[in-house]
């Protein structure tokens, strides 16, 4: 093959692939004779190329999206996870009885914190838990139980004691 031909094909940026259809070969065939003619054969990211557009708001200007979350820009996607976090939460504060084990408290759900009884059963990494699906939060609840945070800090503080 001649590396004229597949050096202005690769300039138009086409795919290795696309390439191969073009020349009517087979992809690996290309790729060799890209490589023996010393060629770029590494993946062409068409990302680059493209503005990003948020899909919930619309949202255009590069310096508002994370860089590997083109599709939702930062205030989009920050909202979503919140909501998904806040769900979560909910959903083990009622499958531990959605009030403090201790004190009774259930006024605000904010205010109830899980305590693991057993600290050497706890998950190393529960502090990024929060973002993981919930069958997982639930696992690791079912090794809790649920206190208010004043209580909370009360046993950790050894000033109370868990109730039977």
């Amino acid at each position: 093959m001649d590396k004229d031909i597949l050096g202005a094909l690769r300039r138009k940026k086409m795919s290795i692939r696309a390439i191969a259809s073009d020349l009517g070969c087979s992809y690996t065939t290309v790729r060799y004779w890209m490589r023996v003619h010393d060629l770029d054969t590494s993946r062409y990211d068409h990302r680059a190329d493209k503005k990003p557009v948020c899909r919930m708001c619309g949202e255009t200007r590069i310096e508002n999206f994370y860089k590997d979350h083109f599709g939702a820009c930062k205030r989009c996607f920050n909202k979503r996870r919140t909501y998904y976090i806040q769900r979560h939460r909910a959903a083990v504060n009622r499958a531990l009885g959605g009030k403090c084990s201790v004190c009774g408290y259930a006024r605000c759900e904010a205010a109830l914190e899980l305590h693991h009884t057993d600290p050497s059963k706890k998950d190393p990494g529960y502090s990024k838990l929060r973002s993981n699906k919930l069958e997982t939060l639930l696992k690791e609840a079912s090794k809790c139980i649920l206190v208010c945070a004043n209580c909370h800090r009360e046993l950790h503080a050894v000033s109370t004691s868990l109730p039977l």
